[in-house]
Order: structure tokens, then sequence, then C-alpha cells
């Protein structure tokens, strides 16, 4: 009896320490993943200052003057002078493998223009590469007719002293004077992860069935464990665990290179988990210790503590075999002050805590908003989306690339973190929901999740709001920012949109496409609504001030009008 009742205890405590190691590496996974999505967020700020110093450096009218009188020598001369300052904070960040980064240009039919022998030396245009093995490679990267010239970036792998290695390609529109399109500058350099190489947190990019490491080593045969869960065709991307050597990791990566112009490629960052498993083997330790001393005790007592362990035990065997089975709302009554009463307690709030991260995990990561956060876990959302009337609401920077022409990133970043904020305040005072933020632009929406009592004459008064807003910092800060704002109401369709794995609560329909191309059509300072936003509020607008455009999806001009 005593043997069996022992039995039944270390059973209990073993469930446990399974479920509190669950539970801490699900804690674990949420923390790296907010470590990898910070991670991403650095990247796209060094992108985009990289976009910007290119950008800038690169307005001289010789070069486009060399292009077209076809003198090469001129142009790479011209380039290497004007791209000297950016390229030499380039090279001191990426000479970790002995290549050095450099420009070529490819014209708008493709060609890939190679410097004269005499020019190749010059800063940043000596390539470590043959040029006969270098212009196939980014001649397919060129812009092609049919679409619009925009900046890109990709992954490349070539040939360097005998092995593989990664580069990173930015591919920049180049305009002449009379801003026409000649063809692209690429910046070819070698990659180097900002994570790092150590041993507790390191970054990885698969490319073409090779693995580099964070200084753009190829590294597919050390890291075989990891070869094998990166960039194979049909693979979902996300979470996995490997074993590297002695040490094992929590991969987290995804797929990159939507342009197919570049190869795919997979990026990681893999954390180490040599602390966790220390620590989940000290649980079990301290859990084998009680539980033998509980034995040996046991041996002692058994006559004392046959009656009152049983069905304690027995309860918490059962509760632990249902949490098992992910049945997080299981309790344990507890009915005493000692050990067992003190281990119910632990186990309810194990249960609690587990409970109330199912119900973070599966309600909160779909949603920003409040609103539609406490709709959701009310049950009162349709995810599979309904019809409602509610009004849509875009608000844009006027000149916004004009205005940042030249501008720090951080500076940019700062003004425009300011300004979104203040906008936000006042949607929240009038009753609305910020449905996304994109670039300079803010979506809002009236009506939606919540209806109120007068949507479409609070959506108004929003917009009125930002304007007073916008004029009242002005007055305070440099440069000023100027928006112009497009409402519209009417019939759409409010739901869940998304992924499997990662839903937002949007709007659809007409209306929407509608309020976005009235914020298009609005100057500096300007409010433009359609016809059913003057018909629904006390707006004094004759009919006369009716005006009509030509949209684009629309197949007859809708009528709006205009708010100064």
């Amino acid at each position: 009896m005593v043997f069996a009742v022992m039995v039944v205890l270390l059973a209990s405590f073993e469930l446990i320490r399974l479920k509190i190691g669950d539970y801490f590496e699900a804690t674990l996974r949420e923390q790296y993943a907010q470590q990898f999505q910070l991670a991403e967020e650095r990247d796209v700020e060094r992108l985009a200052a990289y976009s910007n110093e290119v950008i800038n450096n690169t307005s001289n009218p010789r070069l486009s003057a060399a292009l077209f009188e076809e003198d090469l020598s001129q142009f790479y001369h011209d380039l290497s002078q004007e791209m000297k300052s950016f390229y030499l904070s380039l090279d001191e960040r990426h000479n970790a493998s002995g290549a050095r980064p450099f420009f070529r240009f490819v014209r708008h039919d493709g060609v890939c223009l190679k410097p004269p022998k005499f020019e190749s030396s010059l800063l940043g245009i000596l390539s470590p590469f043959e040029e006969s093995k270098l212009e196939p490679l980014l001649s397919g990267l060129r812009t092609t007719e049919d679409e619009m010239p925009s900046a890109r970036s990709g992954f490349l792998v070539a040939d360097f002293k005998g092995e593989p290695i990664l580069l990173k390609a930015f591919v920049f529109p180049f305009f002449d004077a009379f801003n026409m399109f000649m063809g692209d500058l690429i910046l070819v350099m070698p990659w180097q992860s900002a994570e790092g190489g150590g041993k507790e947190t390191m970054g990885a990019v698969a490319v073409a069935g090779e693995v580099f490491d964070a200084q753009g080593r190829v590294r597919s045969k050390e890291w075989e464990p990891l070869s094998r869960v990166l960039a194979i065709p049909g693979k979902e991307e996300g979470d996995r665990r490997v074993r590297l050597g002695n040490r094992g990791y929590l991969v987290f990566s995804e797929v990159l290179n939507m342009d197919d112009r570049f190869p795919e490629a997979e990026r990681a960052i893999l954390f180490s988990t040599n602390e966790q498993e220390r620590l989940l083997v000290g649980i079990r330790n301290v859990f084998l210790v009680f539980g033998f001393a509980g034995f040996v005790g046991s041996l002692f007592l058994s006559n004392l503590l046959a009656g009152g362990l049983n069905a304690p035990v027995l309860r918490l065997t059962d509760a632990a075999n249902q949490i098992g089975a992910g049945d997080f709302t299981t309790r344990v009554q507890v009915t005493s002050r000692d050990e067992l009463g003190q281990l119910g307690n632990a186990f309810n709030e194990m249960a609690e805590g587990l409970e109330l991260k199912e119900r973070y995990k599966a309600v909160l990561s779909k949603v920003a908003d409040t609103k539609v956060a406490a709709r959701l876990m009310q049950g009162e959302v349709n995810l599979g989306g309904e019809s409602v009337r509610a009004t849509v609401m875009f608000c844009d920077v006027r000149g916004f690339t004009r205005m940042t022409d030249g501008m720090d990133p951080h500076k940019v970043i700062e003004i425009m973190n300011i300004h979104m904020t203040a906008m936000t305040e006042i949607v929240h005072q009038y009753g609305g929901v910020v449905d996304k933020f994109v670039g300079d632009e803010i979506m809002v929406l009236f009506g939606v999740p919540v209806p109120g009592e007068d949507d479409v004459g609070q959506a108004l008064r929003c917009a009125k709001a930002m304007i007073a807003r916008c004029h009242e910092m002005n007055a305070d800060r440099e440069p000023p920012i100027f928006i112009g704002i497009g409402l519209a109401h009417g019939e759409m369709v409010a739901g869940c949109m998304g992924s499997e794995d990662r839903l937002n609560y949007t709007v659809l329909g007409d209306r929407v496409n509608l309020a976005s191309r009235l914020c298009s059509q609005a100057k500096s300072m300007e409010i433009v609504v359609d016809e059913a936003i003057r018909d629904a509020t006390d707006l004094d607008i004759p009919d006369s001030e009716r005006q009509t455009v030509e949209l684009k999806g629309f197949e007859t001009a809708p009528p709006f009008y205009i708010i100064k």
C-alpha cells in the first residue's frame, strides 16, 4: 500500500514537472519571438538608411550625363567620388570576409556596364569577382519594362576564393534630370548578420541549398542538422529545435525574397536552450529528491498518512491528466494547509497561468485595438466576416517624400511617431478604431466593431480635429506637417482576415477603396467626403459644389465634396 501511494505521488510530481517545463518553454518561445521581431525592425531601419544615402548621393546630373554620352570612365569616376564617404562606412562594417562592397550599373535593356580596366580599381568600383561571372548574376536583377521602378534587395551566392560566399544586393532605380528611367544602380556587399556569431545567439541564412553563418561564410557541412530544416522546398517556416555540437538551439526563421529575380532565401536566428535544459534538469532532480524523501518518510508514517494521502493524490493525478489532455480550466479542491494543500495551490496557480496564456494567444495575438480584442474575447465578432454600415477614414501626410528627403532616418521615425501619437489620441477621443498604419498614412474605422449613435458625425468631427491639431503642432515644430483626409460611408464587410496563424480585424469593400482614393484627391489640410457623408451630417454644402473625378477601380466617376 505504501509503495503504491508513493508511486502515485512520484507520478503526480513528474506530470507537474512536465507541465511546468511546457509552460516555461512556451514563455521562452514568446520572448525569443519578440527578439526576432526587434532584429527584423533593425534590419528595416538599416536598409532604409542605405536607400536614402544612395539616392541622395547619386542625384548629381553629371552621372546621368556621362551615362547618356556612354562615357563609362567618367561615370564610374564620378560615382566613386560621390559615394566615397558612404562606401567607407560600408567597408568598415563588411570587411570580415575580405570581400569589399562595390557598385555596378545595369542598363534598362539588361546590359551590365563594366567599368574600364583603368577605372576598376577606384574606391567602391573594384570587384573581387570576375566580370564575366558577375554580368549574368546582376543582369537578371534589372527592372523590367512592364513594372514600376522601385528599390529592392535580396541575397546572391557567388564563388570567392574557391568556396561560396553570401552577398546582399541592393537595386536602386536610376533616373536622369528629366526623371526618365535609365537603369538600375546595384550595390553588392558581403552579408553580415546583426545578431553576431556568439554561442548564445547566432544568425544564419540559407540560400540555394547552402547555409551561411553570421559572417557570410558557408557552414553547410558543420551545421548539417540546421541545413536539413532550412531552405527546403515545401518546408513550412517557423520555429524548430536543432543541436549543433553539444549545444541545443531554438531556431526562428522566415522565407525572404518574394521577388523571384533573387534566389529563395530563408533567414534564421538561433537562440541557445542550454540554460533552459539545465534548469529543467534541476527541477527534475528536486522532484526526485522530494519524492525519495517522501517515500522514506512514508515507511515510518504509513499508518498515519494512508487515509489522508490516497484521496488528495488521486484527485491531483486526475487533474494533472486533464491538464495534459488540454483542459486548462481544471482545478483541484484544496482542503488542508499541509504539503498536499500547498501542492494543490501551486497546481491551481499553474493551471490559471496556462489558461490565461491560451486565451491571450488565441485572441490578443490576432488583434491590436483594445475594442476589437474585447469583442473577440466576449465572442461578439463574426470571424468569418459580416456586412456592416460604417465610416472609413484615410489620413495621409502631404509631401512626405519631399519633406524627408535627405533627413536622417531616425529623425524621420521620431517625427512620424510624434505625429501618429497625436492623431491616434484624437481618433480615440471621438470613438474611432485605428485599423492600421501604412507608412505615413493612418486608416481609421467608425461604427465597427461597436456601432455608436452618430458614427458619421463623429468621423467628420474627428477629421476636423485632426486638421486643427496639425495647425497647432506646426506652430512649434520644424518641418511642418500637412495632411489630407478622405472619408466615405456605406456598406462594407468587417471581420478577421489574414493567414491561418495571424489575423487582423479590418474592413473591405468599394467604400473603403473610395475613401482611399478621396484621400489621394485631398490637398494640403483639406477634407474630401463622399455624398453619403454630406447627406448624413449637417454639412451646409450646396449641390453646386458637387465634384466628380475619374478614379481607378470605379466604372462611373463618384461625386465628392471638399471641406477646407
